[in-house]
């Protein structure tokens, strides 16, 4: 592969390429300004997983300062890349000299940029580059040691830098000959950090790896590198030890093609080194296959402890020019312990994912209980199954106890990351691909994942559609991008912190798990904290879909696995096992932290050796424990940790605190008026303190949301009052205008907390106009009660504040109704009525009818008849002169909403004596939306009283409706109007007209995103075409019906295509098929609600499978589902039938078959059979 040469990259002239690989490439280049010469390294490609690398190793680098490791000079981002710029180095690496080539000097680059391999640890193959740089020819070496001795004076360095490296957190992964730069004076220095990442440490919030792929040189790769798991320092200590083998015996441990050097490290334990070469001594071979230890557990845990090792046998050690760092004590994050029962579950759940069966799991426990550890484990466990693993997590909701504005994270924000992964995908693979995974889901999601139109370019906008259906539609577009997403490859969706979950996301949850679940391969896994269950997730819990299990507290023989692991000690000391017991409670991140605190505090030492000491003795009694210098609380624990802080440290945690779990420095910068290098000093403290880390999706993020919850507890109420006030007053200055999606929540949440209600007020109006236009109704709601208790603390009370207080009693009502909160609803528009005057008469008459339809909808019919005649009343004597346009149209809406609850009520003289009423005002002065309506109450009404049987006037009626729906301009109301004719056409018998306005209809669901209108259009699409006979096109699309109606629960379609794939197998011959799904169809009928009205689509299938078994009272049965009100009224011969069937029962006469096959004749003749 070979790349263009730039002329620049950032204010580097380019003058060569030094090496180059499969994701970088390394430049030579000089500085424009003094021509310093750098090497500058880039990447190859624009896909997400070369920038994530990059960005990973410079942020490594960045806090790195060690002569041994390479120094990072300059970074930034050209032309949408990454780049940073390091030290040109001069000299020959390691393997020169290892190999006999010390007279060949090499430049940094060399070996830089094309020694990362990303493979498949089963896929076989010839030894790659990376491997046969490290493989000579032959067996090995057998040069006398003494030959080979100077090389452990180098590596003896190599231990100096790395013990630094692992104590900044970092861990290499990718340690080999080449890695290892000798310059002119000798010593080593570490380069190519592209594999770099956090080691997260023993305490904080853990967090889920999202690398899909293992990524290292395999000759020199640990065990649980080859296997995807989490690494930490040891990894980097086992490849010291490919390279310590390398160096005495001139091979690696294992040779050969690359499954063999894999199953090798993974299965075989190498020869010691004396073994092929002469005169090693047994101290070094002991080190060396302790080093290459399979257990990581059982491995030599610190760098230091190889350089003490092998600090006798060198005669000339080398020596660093000046002080040297010294290198931080840390901890190991433990081995998973425990939970076995649980891992026995998700492995269950994993085989089914495998398979192509959808599952989820819920796991509750309390905060720091290990959830997130767990998940992690269940994420190694997913990756070496094959499965792919994306996570994310809740942000917190940051509420004021005493003003309750809340700040939180916008609708559906935890589900980023599987959009993101989506995206990569599209940009990777072209639009074909982004064609499969969006299709006609990409408008609808574009609203609430803004990186779908910045990297997509998609600038279609989805249709307007009622509150309800618009989520309906936004959930199925979300299932159907995640199905297709998982078509390829079985996913694990872990979604950590669900107690902060915005609603939509435990709404589209709830959507999943009850509708396609189990036919995507698709394993979500959410954890919350026990401690702050709510309503929704215990019903999302409780779920039977969903596998529910509480997190136990710890016991104490994992306590001590736990804490050995952390310590690197196979076996600590059962008094301070004990001491953790007591003192823990079994909670893993109080012992984290227990632990830190020791190694912080220097009240837990490493000697020398390498071993840890307490106290001088780790052995002490048990009662010894209780009198250390430490805090035995976890509330106090984190409390010391943050009393370390310098004052500036900590008086930028208090606004960091205040601000959220995720921090972005330039904000940061503005609150706290700092300049770069006092603030890049403080957030190096507060990393270094272990309060902050580096984030992927932000600058930084606190490690464990106790530390900030803590910290925020602690300010008073005046310093929380005056930080919240300059918070607001930064977001405002840098946001002003802003229409980002969640500038309004916080600037509302922080003015109001600010103790500012009349800033606060509007900002939390814009907050709840947001949350409605993304359908998030609960939010709205929440936003617009804020807005009215800031409103209440206004401190003048003029007209402006009592339209205002009454405008949003109002919306709040709506809100409230929309999410099915009625008498809250009602509540909200009675608050809103007293803030009325005399003239307001069309506001009054409005807010009873809102107040009526809730009462509607809860089916009390009475209640809301009384709203509406009171909204009437408040409009006075609608036909006297001069009467305002806006009373008409509301009295109008109050007519035509009383025509439902006659309708629903078969009240048909009312019905007419409404409508004769309201006609004339409609033709004089209504909308085009209210001659839809009209015309629709005309349609609905005349089914209705005739039963279906459809008369001429009424084929008019559902004609002018769909005219004026298009009038309207309404796309939602177009496509219902259109299906209402289509039916009404259907049971006029004009069924070649019904089809072109059922398809019509249909495709118009399909562009505005309706899926329950589309279902309802296929509904009746499949029965037209059982009345024109087309068997095949009728199972066919019966069986669409089947699987869509299934996706929305929605019960009377699900009948209807049965009914339908019933009569196509009795057309077939099909009786035993047949008979199934009749029988099916019959009893998703039984189940629904309210009856309904076609049943005749599998009862006259059934009269025609009636054989000697059917006796007369099953026939009788399914007569009566037929016959009387409200269902369908068929032809005149067919009822006949039927009448003489029911009337016949329990007479000489009788039922019986012989009337049960007239019928069936008269069907078939009639084309209903």
């Amino acid at each position: 592969m070979t790349t263009s040469l730039p002329s620049t990259i950032g204010p580097y002239r380019i003058t060569g390429i030094l090496g180059q690989g499969a994701m970088g490439v390394v430049y030579a280049g000089r500085h424009a300004g003094d021509g310093t010469p750098v090497a500058v390294k880039t990447v190859t490609g624009r896909d997400a997983a070369r920038f994530a690398q990059i960005r990973r190793e410079i942020r490594a680098l960045a806090r790195l300062d060690h002569p041994g490791v390479v120094r990072i000079l300059d970074q930034g981002v050209d032309e949408g890349r990454p780049w940073y710029a390091m030290q040109h180095l001069q000299g020959v690496t390691l393997r020169d000299l290892v190999v006999g080539q010390s007279d060949q000097v090499s430049s940094l680059g060399s070996f830089h940029a094309a020694t990362t391999l990303i493979f498949d640890p089963e896929a076989d193959g010839p030894a790659t580059p990376a491997i046969a740089e490290a493989v000579p020819a032959g067996d090995g070496v057998s040069a006398p040691y003494g030959t080979r001795a100077p090389l452990l004076a180098i590596l003896q360095r190599v231990c100096d830098a790395l013990a630094y490296v692992h104590g900044e957190g970092v861990i290499h992964r990718d340690i080999k000959l080449s890695n290892i730069f000798i310059v002119d004076n000798g010593l080593p220095v570490l380069v190519d950090f592209g594999l770099a990442e956090d080691m997260g440490g023993a305490v904080g919030r853990e967090w889920i790896d999202h690398a899909q792929r293992i990524s290292g040189s395999p000759a020199y790769m640990s065990p649980e590198q080859i296997r995807g798991e989490i690494l930490d320092a040891r990894t980097d200590l086992y490849s010291l030890g490919c390279v310590l083998y390398q160096i005495l015996t001139g091979r690696p441990p294992f040779i050969g093609s690359r499954r063999t050097i894999i199953r090798s490290q993974l299965e075989r334990h190498a020869p010691p080194p004396g073994a092929l070469a002469d005169g090693i001594p047994e101290v070094l071979d002991r080190l060396v296959l302790r080093l290459l230890e399979k257990d990581r557990d059982r491995r030599i845990g610190y760098a230091e402890s190889v350089a003490a090792a092998i600090s006798g046998l060198v005669t000339e050690p080398l020596r660093w020019p000046g002080i040297l760092p010294a290198p931080k004590p840390y901890l190991y994050r433990s081995a998973f312990v425990g939970r076995r029962d649980l891992l026995v579950v998700v492995n269950g759940c994993i085989r089914r994912c495998r398979a192509g069966e959808g599952s989820i799991l819920a796991i509750a426990g309390e905060s720091g209980a290990g959830k997130t550890r767990l998940a992690m484990e269940v994420g190694v466990m997913a990756r070496r199954a094959g499965l792919d693993v994306i996570s994310a997590d809740c942000l917190p909701r940051i509420e004021d106890a005493n003003r309750g504005a809340a700040s939180q994270s916008p609708p559906l924000f935890v589900l980023r990351p599987l959009i993101d992964a989506v995206i990569d995908r599209c940009v990777e693979a072209g639009e074909e691909e982004r064609d499969r995974l969006l299709g006609r889901s990409a408008a609808v999601l574009a609203d609430y994942f803004p990186a779908l139109r910045e990297v997509l370019a998609i600038t279609d906008q989805a249709p307007p559609l009622p509150s309800e259906a618009a989520r309906q539609r936004l959930f199925e577009a979300l299932t159907a991008t995640l199905a297709a997403y998982a078509e390829r490859r079985p996913l694990l969706l872990v979604l950590d912190d669900l107690q902060w979950a915005d609603e939509l996301t435990l709404a589209f949850l709830s959507h999943f798990r009850a509708g396609p679940l189990r036919l995507v391969p698709v394993l979500v896994m959410a954890t919350f904290r026990s401690e702050e269950r709510t309503p929704a997730l215990d019903e999302f819990y409780a779920a039977p879909e969903v596998s529910g299990h509480e997190l136990r507290r710890m016991s104490a023989r994992e306590i001590r696995g736990m804490a050995g692991g952390m310590l690197a000690m196979p076996e600590p000391p059962q008094p301070f096992v004990d001491f953790l017991a007591r003192s823990s409670n079994g909670n893993p991140f109080f012992i984290a932290e227990y632990l830190r605190a020791a190694v912080a505090e220097g009240v837990l030492i490493r000697n020398p050796l390498g071993h840890w000491v307490i106290g001088g003795d780790i052995e002490s009694g048990a009662g010894a424990f209780e009198a250390l210098p430490l805090p035995v609380s976890l509330h106090q624990l984190i409390e010391l940790r943050l009393s370390k802080l310098s004052e500036g440290a900590r008086q930028l945690l208090d606004v960091a605190a205040l601000v959220g779990r995720t921090l972005d420095t330039g904000l940061l910068q503005r609150i706290c008026d700092l300049d770069d290098d006092t603030l890049s000093d403080l957030m190096d403290e507060l990393v270094n303190r272990q309060v902050i880390e580096p984030s992927d999706t932000a600058d930084y993020r606190f490690i464990h949301d106790k530390i900030r919850e803590i910290a925020e507890a602690e300010l008073d109420v005046g310093m929380r009052t005056s930080l919240h006030r300059r918070i607001a007053i930064a977001l405002e200055a840098a946001g002003e205008g802003s229409q980002e999606e969640n500038h309004f929540a916080s600037m509302g949440h922080h003015w109001a907390a600010a103790g500012e209600p009349l800033k606060a007020e509007p900002y939390l109006q814009g907050a709840a106009r947001q949350a409605l236009r993304l359908h998030a109704t609960a939010d709205a709601a929440r936003f617009l009660s804020a807005a009215l208790r800031e409103l209440a603390l206004f401190p003048v009370r003029d007209e402006a504040w009592r339209q205002e207080t009454l405008a949003l009693n109002e919306s709040l009502g709506d809100v409230l109704a929309l999410s099915g909160h009625h008498a809250a609803a009602r509540d909200s528009f009675s608050n809103a009525a007293r803030h009325t005057l005399d003239g307001d008469g069309i506001v009054r008459a409005r807010l009873h009818r809102k107040a009526g339809k809730t009462w509607e909808i809860e089916h009390a019919h009475e209640e809301a008849l009384a709203a509406y005649a009171k909204g009437e009343e408040a409009l006075g004597n609608i036909r006297a002169p001069a009467v305002p346009r806006a009373a008409v149209h509301e009295w109008i809406q109050i007519k035509l909403n009383r025509l439902w609850i006659f309708y629903w009520l078969n009240r048909q003289a009312e019905i007419t004596a409404e409508l004769q009423e309201v006609r004339p005002l409609i033709e004089a002065h209504g909308l085009p939306s209210h001659r839809y309506h009209y015309f629709m109450s005309l349609v609905n009404r005349d089914n209705r009283r005739t039963r279906y049987r459809v008369e001429t006037g009424t084929l008019e009626f559902a004609r002018q409706m769909v005219v004026a729906a298009e009038d309207s301009g309404n796309l939602a109301d177009i496509a219902f109007a259109r299906f209402v004719r289509g039916f009404t056409l259907l049971f006029a018998g004009h069924l070649d007209e019904a089809e072109g306005e059922l398809v019509a209809a249909t495709r118009d669901c399909r562009l505005i995103g309706d899926s329950s209108g589309e279902t309802r259009a296929v509904a009746y699409l499949v029965i037209l075409h059982r009345r024109q006979g087309r068997v095949a096109e009728a199972r066919e699309l019966a069986q669409s019906l089947l699987s869509i109606a299934s996706k929305r629960a929605m019960g009377d379609y699900i009948g209807v295509a049965h009914a339908a794939l019933g009569w196509a197998a009795w057309r077939d011959g099909d009786g035993a098929a047949a008979r199934r799904h009749t029988a099916e169809a019959l009893s998703v009928w039984s189940s629904v609600p309210f009856p309904h009205p076609f049943q005749w689509t599998a009862v006259l299938t059934g009269f025609a499978l009636a054989d000697e078994s059917t006796t007369d009272g099953d026939l009788e049965t399914l007569a009566r589902r037929i016959y009387f009100e409200p269902q369908c009224r068929l032809p005149d011969p067919l009822e006949a039938e039927l009448a003489a069937f029911c009337e016949g029962v329990g007479t000489p006469a009788g039922g019986g078959r012989d009337r049960a096959a007239r019928i069936v004749s008269v069907a078939v003749q009639l084309g209903y059979l």
